[in-house]
């Protein structure tokens, strides 16, 4: 059970990771009690990942209440739609059965929820942005499972530069002990970190289609905007395993397309709107990689902007 297991924190499963950042000459380590998920952090931030447009209100209010020092908090309700009401409530129901919050009252008349929150280090700290690197990382996990794919994985990665600039690392992957991933978690304000993950990436000489930023609730207008902008993947609780499949089916694509028996494999926009006529005819004949191109003012989108590609060869 992926949800009540200590294999994550197993030496075995993360040393890919340890191994590939040490051929890098940068020393990682792993905080083995990150990976556990015999507690319940895992099942809360799948909940309320899962369901983010209705529960993220509600966490932002419990961060903002934490962070005053307050522990009780009322939540009216009596504005939102019955459905909306059912998830709320069974979820404060969790978190009561779970024991991340100290007392929970819904007074169904009234449509109110009152509770009381823990002061527990933990807890606070998951309320504050932890949930959301467990939602990621979980996430993740079942994605490359369904798909079949080898992989080591980690949250919190310490790693420590030839100088000794150290850096934490919210989520990292390797698949197939060749396809490195880093996602930083973002669920409050990421602008300030802007800067500092544009270095951190060249540093790590990682790609920037498999350098990830996601920030909880940012709009897919956004993210691609901020795509443009850095020099790395911006994306949102919804759009980033998106992203990683289709990344996933275009590098297993480029490996294939080396081997001489491979065919010509046809490119397909990452975004959905965008018809095989908008295609750039600069990119109609290659036999190089271009994981991003540039859509012309003509397409109906904003000019100048970069999109990802999935593969190598355009075709008529």
């Amino acid at each position: 059970d992926l949800h009540n297991t200590t294999l994550l924190a197993s030496q075995e499963q993360y040393s890919p990771i340890i191994d590939w950042y040490a051929k890098k000459n940068i020393r990682a380590s792993v905080d083995q009690k990150e990976l556990d998920t015999t507690g319940f952090f895992d099942e809360i931030a799948l909940e309320l990942g899962n369901s983010y447009g209705v529960l993220g209100e509600i966490s932002e209010k419990i961060k903002r209440t934490q962070k005053k020092g307050y522990t009780n908090i009322n939540f009216p309700l009596s504005q939102k739609s019955q459905k909306d009401i059912q998830k709320i409530t069974q979820f404060f129901n969790d978190l009561y059965k779970y024991s991340f919050v100290a007392k929970y009252f819904y007074q169904k008349k009234e449509k109110i929820v009152s509770i009381t929150l823990q002061t527990a280090p933990n807890i606070v700290h998951f309320f504050n942005g932890s949930w959301f690197e467990w939602f990621v990382f979980i996430k993740f996990i079942n994605l490359l499972q369904e798909k079949h794919l080898s992989f080591s994985g980690t949250r919190r990665l310490t790693i420590i530069f030839a100088n000794e600039d150290t850096y934490e690392l919210d989520t990292v992957f390797l698949i197939n002990n060749s396809i490195p991933l880093c996602i930083e978690c973002k669920s409050g304000e990421f602008r300030k970190d802007l800067d500092k993950l544009i270095r951190l990436r060249k540093r790590l000489q990682v790609k920037p289609q498999h350098f990830l930023l996601c920030v909880a609730g940012l709009s897919e207008e956004q993210s691609q905007g901020l795509s443009s902008m850095y020099e790395f993947t911006v994306v949102n609780e919804k759009t980033l395993f998106d992203h990683v499949e289709q990344l996933l089916g275009w590098s297993q694509g480029r490996q294939q397309s080396l081997s001489p028996a491979s065919s010509a494999i046809k490119v397909v926009p990452s975004h959905p709107s965008l018809s095989t006529d908008d295609r750039p005819q600069m990119f109609k004949t290659t036999s190089m990689v271009s994981p991003w191109f540039r859509l012309p003012a003509s397409a109906g989108h904003k000019p100048h902007r970069w999109w990802p590609a999935l593969a190598l060869n355009w075709h008529q």
